[in-house]
């Protein structure tokens, strides 16, 4: 039997298509042997897993370490955790918390930049995953190792709540923002920053993702569990943040007077048209790429990043004739392939590059190597971001 939605609590469904018939894959790179199943709510246009595939409690606290052990990942990332807390430090300004606690913390890479930004508060973090907290609090942070709900109970109270990229990871939203507000000094506030799903993008294609939330289900979701919407903000114009969205809740209306930007429009008939095609355009990727690699060249990926795992776990005929993986300037590995630094002496006429990375790049990254006379194989005129 389906379950309710977690928005409207609506039982009319749309089943969308999965990428793959096969697999599906997580966002720490792992390949799983379930298909994603995922649902759209016909009344409001919530995306949700379907409820056998939510559980997975273990899955964070066991696995989840290698998103952050990604090749040269805390320099690539680096520039984007300060992106968020800066944009969280602008939406709640003027306020000036004494006390912050970081939601999914993993090893605490945000929660430096927080703490640069907000020098006089004490700064807390709670993360599922043993050995991103182990981590994290060798490098001298104070990280909590488990769940916010098994760690609350023993939780002080907080001027400012925050998490990032973790609301559509949980299974029980409302229960997870209810904690938060038990968790609120009198004045406090609770920032979420999520994946924005007012347009299709990767974030519905991981199975550790199990919701997609449009500006209208946060703000739907929030006053479920009693909160005033304070402001939702959309990105700055950064590249790393472009598909974000920030919602700031707090308990009372008057108790800080944010700016709100405007949300996009969001229409349910036409978002689940549009992530039909989404999804059946990955459909046909694995078969245009082949179709565009030469023979008797060698392959190469470039990039290490998320979308890369999409490419391996949706496109496997792509992913098997790939040699080795390329990012400027590092090596490693990359899942099952070697990664090498990129080198113009490397290649040898007839060998390709294939852009491993997000399609709203692509056309820059694909002029850089026609200019140095590189076959390079892009993607986006078929998945946009």
């Amino acid at each position: 039997m389906l379950a309710s939605c977690l928005i409207c609590d609506s039982h009319s469904w749309h089943s969308l298509p999965n990428p793959s018939d096969t697999c599906s894959v997580t966002t720490s790179g792992h390949k799983v042997g379930r298909l994603l199943n995922k649902l759209q709510c016909r009344h409001c246009g919530f995306v949700q897993i379907q409820p056998e595939n939510m559980s997975s409690e273990n899955f964070y606290k066991e696995e989840y370490s290698t998103y952050y052990e990604r090749v040269a990942a805390k320099t690539f990332d680096d520039p984007r955790y300060r992106h968020l807390a800066q944009w969280m430090f602008e939406a709640v300004s003027p306020l000036k918390p004494h006390s912050i606690l970081d939601v999914g913390c993993g090893r605490g890479w945000e929660m430096e930049k927080v703490g640069q930004l907000f020098p006089d508060a004490e700064i807390m973090g709670v993360e599922p995953s043993l050995q991103n907290s182990r981590i994290g609090a060798d490098r001298g942070l104070k990280i909590i190792a488990g769940t916010l709900e098994a760690s609350a109970a023993s939780l002080p109270k907080f001027d400012l709540i925050y998490s990032t990229n973790v609301l559509q990871h949980v299974q029980a939203p409302k229960d997870f923002l209810a904690i938060q507000k038990s968790l609120l000094n009198e004045d406090g506030v609770v920032v979420i920053k999520c994946p924005d799903s007012s347009r299709p993008g990767n974030e519905m294609l991981y199975y550790d993702q199990k919701c997609s939330f449009a500006p209208v289900h946060l703000k739907l979701l929030a006053q479920k569990v009693g909160f005033e919407n304070l402001s939702w903000r959309k990105p700055p114009a950064t590249d790393s943040l472009l598909d974000k969205q920030l919602i700031v809740l707090g308990r009372n209306k008057g108790l800080l007077n944010l700016p709100f930007d405007i949300a996009p429009t969001f229409d349910v008939e036409e978002n689940i048209r549009l992530r039909v095609k989404y999804v059946e355009s990955w459909r046909m990727l694995d078969d245009y790429l082949c179709s565009q690699i030469p023979i008797g060249g060698k392959v190469y990926n470039f990039g290490a990043s998320m979308w890369s795992y999409n490419l391996r776990a949706y496109c496997p005929q792509y992913w098997s004739q790939v040699e080795r993986c390329l990012v400027d300037g590092f090596e490693g590995r990359f899942m099952d392939k070697e990664v090498i630094p990129f080198d113009l002496g490397l290649f040898e006429p007839g060998d390709v590059i294939v852009l491993g990375t997000n399609p709203e790049g692509q056309d820059n990254l694909k002029k850089r190597f026609v200019e140095d006379n590189i076959r390079v194989i892009a993607w986006n005129h078929i998945i946009s971001s």
